[in-house]
């Protein structure tokens, strides 16, 4: 028997969907994420922001920043998250493109494989402005 004799609430309708929905290589972007994990180390904390606009994705951090990576969303997004959480949210999706959503009001970031749209999704809480 189950130790439980109830439906399990649905999770889902907790958690808001994604308004926006952008593809990315996540190879490249762990690629670039690693590069930027030696000056983030030298701040005080590990603050990134990444910023999306005309096809591609640039992640800053302090006085730098990376070149553009290539993504398949036009407009513009700007989200400040923590290095660390963002590269354990992203090793968990399986496969080679990565599909990253933003809910409405930047409250939350969901990320998953183009490929496996039933698989594991990871979720991150971004960082406020300051």
């Amino acid at each position: 028997g189950s130790l439980i004799n109830a439906a399990f609430p649905d999770y889902r309708s907790f958690i808001p969907a994604p308004d926006t929905l952008i593809t990315v290589d996540k190879h490249v972007l762990l690629d670039n994420l690693s590069n930027m994990t030696y000056q983030v180390s030298k701040a005080e904390d590990s603050r990134i922001s990444l910023l999306f606009s005309q096809n591609e994705l640039t992640i800053a951090s302090g006085e730098s920043a990376n070149a553009g990576i290539k993504t398949d969303y036009s407009g513009n997004v700007e989200q400040d998250v923590n290095l660390g959480y963002l590269v354990s949210s992203l090793m968990g999706v399986k496969g080679d493109q990565l599909r990253i959503g933003f809910s409405k009001g930047g409250k939350l970031i969901q990320f998953l494989s183009v490929n496996d749209g039933h698989g594991l999704r990871t979720y991150l809480v971004p960082l406020t402005k300051v």
